[in-house]
């Protein structure tokens, strides 16, 4: 819908996302409830949430917690691939399409949201057991080697494909990574911890596109989807040995559900 909304109503586009945003929020508000530690059982409490001192500070907080400091690093490479979607994607559609390849980008989103929508409880019922670091693991792999079902392809239905895979690694991977920070932060570092999230995201998106601009100039967009899939199985490397030192370091979030 995006792309038809952009080629032909433009103003019409912005309407419908500030309705969306809006709406989005007013569901948070009348659905999300902030819960009271004091209620919780025993068994539902973390204690690797509970608040630290004034004096400690969220580096503190990293130096101590080293899984952490490394997950942010796989945030970041994540985030670098995942950007492609908006970046590199569109650009090789415009490319092989020529000026369909914005109505095209657009039906694949909304592909991409349907996705979404119909497959986000299945697969949150399907994976509850699954610790943090394995959903991301696995969302990881999936999104990153997406990119090679489109590597030297100019078939519109084999985007779909990709799409699809694309965003079930979303899914799974959102599953993983959206927990993890706040299951092992202190509710009073949670905030700052998170601000250091946020920046590693956006550093790993500008920097994927920058360097899959380059790489596009300069060689091709087989390339870029080949340095993608590697970038992908690089950080899950890096993702599943974080596995191994988060459970020496928080060795309660995995002896029980928390």
């Amino acid at each position: 819908m995006g792309g038809l909304l952009f080629e032909k109503y433009l103003s019409l586009a912005f309407i419908i996302d500030g309705l969306t945003t809006l709406s989005s929020t007013i569901l948070i508000i009348l659905f999300v409830n902030v819960l009271n530690v004091d209620d919780l059982t025993d068994n539902e409490k973390n204690e690797y949430e509970d608040h630290a001192s004034n004096d400690v500070s969220s580096f503190d907080i990293l130096k101590e917690r080293k899984s952490i400091l490394i997950q942010l690093l796989v945030f970041m490479l994540a985030a670098f691939i995942y950007n492609q979607f908006s970046f590199t994607l569109p650009l090789y559609m415009e490319t092989i399409f020529s000026d369909k390849g914005a109505q095209y980008f657009g039906l694949l989103s909304s592909f991409n949201g349907l996705i979404v929508i119909l497959f986000t409880p299945v697969i949150t019922h399907i994976l509850e057991k699954l610790d943090e670091l394995p959903k991301i693991i696995i969302g990881l792999l999936l999104y990153s080697l997406s990119f090679l079902i489109i590597r030297n392809t100019v078939i519109y239905w084999v985007f779909f494909v990709m799409m699809f895979v694309f965003t079930i690694g979303e899914i799974i991977n959102t599953l993983g990574a959206s927990p993890y920070i706040s299951r092992r932060v202190p509710a009073s570092h949670r905030g700052r911890i998170n601000s250091y999230s946020n920046i590693v995201y956006f550093i790993g998106g500008i920097a994927g596109r920058i360097t899959m601009g380059w790489v596009i100039d300069t060689f091709s967009y087989t390339t870029a989807f080949t340095i993608l899939a590697g970038i992908g199985i690089v950080s899950t490397i890096i993702a599943y040995l974080n596995y191994k030192l988060d459970k020496k370091i928080f060795p309660k979030l995995y002896e029980k559900k928390l």
